[in-house]
């Protein structure tokens, strides 16, 4: 459908999977019930960045990286909704191996993601994944810390 979109400069569309590509969209949900709103709107965001040519990392960086660093697809969902509020989704892919990860800042919503997290590996290795992480947390994506660099004192 972005094929047919006339040309935009904030738009790009390639079929150069070697450039990194970041596309954000808000999707609308109808959701049930008299009590609240007839609607919803769900964050989703789609990355890729492609593997860069590896050069051997400081000291520094080679403790700092973590696996699903190196996964070059990246899905983050969000989701407010009056049943289950804020609730978040990260999905890394590298061919048929999957990481995802669930933060839901209400405790319970939490609780019971964590007693379905095998229905979940279950599907996912029921659809040929090989699942690498999958994890339920509580609350909300912490944002990256930067990792240390080397510095250099210019104070005399």
């Amino acid at each position: 459908q972005m094929a047919s979109m006339p040309e935009h400069p904030e738009i790009r569309v390639t079929d150069d999977r070697a450039q990194p590509m970041r596309l954000a969209l808000s999707v609308p949900i109808a959701t049930k019930g008299s009590d609240h709103a007839p609607t919803a709107v769900m964050g989703l965001v789609i990355e890729h960045r492609p593997p860069m040519p590896t050069v051997a990392p400081y000291e520094a960086e080679k403790n700092s990286k973590s696996d699903v660093e190196s996964f070059p697809w990246k899905v983050r969902v969000a989701l407010d909704l009056a049943e289950t509020g804020p609730v978040q989704a990260e999905i890394a892919l590298r061919g048929q191996s999957v990481a995802v990860t669930l933060w839901a800042e209400r405790p319970t919503i939490a609780s019971r993601a964590r007693d379905e997290i095998g229905a979940l590996h279950a599907a996912l290795t029921g659809a040929a994944f090989d699942v690498v992480k999958l994890d339920v947390k509580d609350g909300r994506p912490q944002g990256r810390v930067a990792p240390p660099t080397p510095m250099l004192d210019r104070r005399t």
